[in-house]
């Protein structure tokens, strides 16, 4: 069976490699012009990285293959929502709310629509529908501040304070909340709360050129020119294509007879209105791509930083494990690894990895690719059924040891992914002792994996088991567990059969086992 190319691509796209991500679903649709998922999720990624008049044709070709769905139906919205296809965004969130009816972000997608289309009934209609998503279930900050926004313009302005005091309540630091309860309590006219309300909007955002504009309109009809002026150009300083400021600028220049700057301050707004940001203009789907995909890659200091706060902050694993801590803890750990491993932790996986790849070796040798090979404990018991042993660990004092056992043909010390990408060797097993326990997102090992893996070889490798659909890091061992279905969706994408996936106990740690498999799977096509 072939690989799966558009489910590969979801996986590299959900881990944010997305050029990668993009050059495979355009794979997969070279392969199949009418691959609903590389259509879909190929136009996601083109509104996520800001390019959505690329990904309405991606959308829509998507939802004539696959009318009924309605995830794909919501985000051709989102993307006539993006480029401004306002009428075309209602009726297509309408379509979408139809397939599946209790969809909180539908829902709230239909009512920005509505507030974006701007017809008279807009307000109302947008009201109604940040209820309904808010009694499907959505109680976000964006629910609570767009529909204070709604509020404000059909002057229900108590509803609207409270809606946006919510917003604040959940999230303390957005200044644009700040800003339209200023808003509000100048439409009920009481200018002191507005003031310290546009206060609090510029110390946390002082590049808000709205509140900039706002302070120095009060300024100006309390008849403080100075003051209002010097908002005004502060305004300005901030977003220079912003005309209410440059008129209210000229006005009080005007006012305070400096007739001549004022004249020229309209010159200069009409000279900032015509200039258009030619970049922006020719930006192509691959140009947008390409720089979310840089602001999306961390460098190695990013990615340490990264595992730092996941450790201490309880944030979102990284994908992986950063090489450099994996290289400390195994240097470190080189000179007693096999004697902790063997009687402190009771390990026995080389051993279980053995007995696996005698029962479904060839009739001649193989040829064994040992990731992660550690001090060797693998490699030793598959040398007498092999014909090639080769070995990769990122220890440098790992890969010493290895090469003092004598029995691996090729050492190399690195990252297996980057090791892989270099070589090219055939082989017919791979195996893995305790290797994915350091990383997460298997979906960049199994790319390389298939590429020097001989149709009907085999993948032998320790798995701690995970729950859920995916992978978890464990925030104490900072090790990776895999649940069933994720193995499972890995084997399916690369073309592989699972042969077993045996419950085992990995190891031993502070007297409990730990749970995992031994899984087997075998390249297709044999």
């Amino acid at each position: 069976m072939p690989q799966d190319l558009a489910q590969i691509a979801l996986e590299n796209h959900r881990a944010g490699r997305v050029a990668l991500a993009e050059a495979e679903y355009r794979a997969a649709l070279k392969a199949d012009p009418k691959n609903a998922d590389a259509l879909h999720w190929l136009g996601v990624l083109n509104v996520q990285a800001g390019a959505p008049a690329a990904a309405v044709p991606l959308l829509e070709r998507a939802v004539e293959q696959r009318p009924q769905d309605p995830a794909i139906v919501h985000n051709l919205a989102q993307a006539y929502l993006h480029t401004h296809r306002f009428d075309e965004a209602i009726r297509a969130f309408e379509r979408a709310s139809t397939l599946d009816s209790n969809q909180p972000q539908t829902l709230f997608g239909l009512a920005m629509a509505h507030m974006a289309r701007k017809a008279p009934d807009a307000p109302s209609k947008a009201i109604f529908y940040f209820k309904q998503a808010e009694n499907a279930g959505l109680n976000s900050p964006d629910l609570h501040l767009n529909r204070g926004i709604a509020l404000l313009v059909t002057d229900r302005l108590d509803e609207a304070i409270e809606s946006l005091k919510k917003t604040i309540g959940m999230r303390g630091d957005w200044a644009l909340a700040y800003y339209h309860m200023s808003v509000a309590y100048r439409k009920k006219g009481d200018l002191s709360q507005t003031r310290n309300w546009l206060a609090a909007t510029l110390q946390i955002e002082p590049e808000n050129a709205a509140a900039w504009h706002a302070l120095g309109v009060l300024e100006a009809e309390a008849g403080h020119l100075d003051e209002a002026e010097a908002l005004f150009r502060g305004a300005i300083s901030v977003r220079p294509k912003y005309e209410a400021a440059y008129t209210a600028l000229a006005s009080i220049l005007e006012h305070r007879g400096k007739k001549d700057e004022g004249r020229k301050v309209l010159e200069d707004a009409q000279q900032a209105m015509r200039a258009t940001d030619a970049k922006a203009d020719a930006r192509s789907s691959a140009d947008a791509i390409a720089d979310y995909d840089r602001k999306l890659t961390l460098s190695a200091e990013n990615a340490q930083g990264q595992f730092a706060l996941a450790v201490k902050f309880n944030l979102a694993a990284p994908t992986t494990l950063p090489p450099d801590t994996v290289v400390d803890l195994f240097d470190r750990y080189a000179d007693r690894f096999d004697e902790h491993l063997r009687g402190k932790l009771e390990y026995r996986v080389p051993e279980l990895i053995a007995e696996a790849a005698a029962r479904g070796k060839p009739d001649r040798p193989m040829d064994v690719l040992d990731l992660g090979c550690g001090t060797g404990l693998c490699g030793m018991l598959l040398k007498p059924m092999a014909e090639l042993v080769w070995g990769i660990d990122l220890s440098p004092l790992m890969i010493a040891k290895s090469k003092a056992r004598g029995v691996y043909d090729h050492l190399e010390c690195g990252d297996v992914v980057q090791v892989m990408q270099s070589i090219t060797q055939q082989f017919d097993l791979v195996v893995a002792g305790d290797v994915f326990i350091y990383v997460g997102d298997l979906t960049p090992v199994f790319t390389q994996i298939v590429r020097h893996l001989r149709p009907g070889g085999r993948v032998i490798a320790s798995i701690e088991a995970g729950v859920g659909d995916r992978y978890q890091m464990g925030k104490k061992s900072l090790r990776y567990s895999h649940s069933r279905p994720y193995l499972q969706r890995i084997a399916s994408m690369f073309g592989f059969e699972e042969e077993a996936c045996d419950p085992i106990t990995v190891r031993m740690e502070s007297n409990k086992p730990v749970e995992g498999y031994l899984w087997t799977i075998r390249m297709r096509g044999a």
